[in-house]
């Protein structure tokens, strides 16, 4: 059996931010994360946009 939980950060916004290397994305600042049973990801997701953590 495996086992994993994961969870979103809520009370945030997204920005739009640049990275080191002049690229652009956007991140989700602020807020906390709060676990949950299903995941749609929004538009601005990326997998470096620290809003998922598992």
């Amino acid at each position: 059996m495996t086992y994993a939980e994961i969870s979103i950060k809520k009370g945030g916004e997204w920005k739009m931010v640049t990275k080191v290397n002049g690229k652009e994305q956007y991140e989700y600042k602020g807020g906390t994360f709060e676990n949950i049973d299903e995941l749609a990801v929004p538009e601005e997701y990326t997998d470096h946009s620290f809003f998922i953590m598992i």
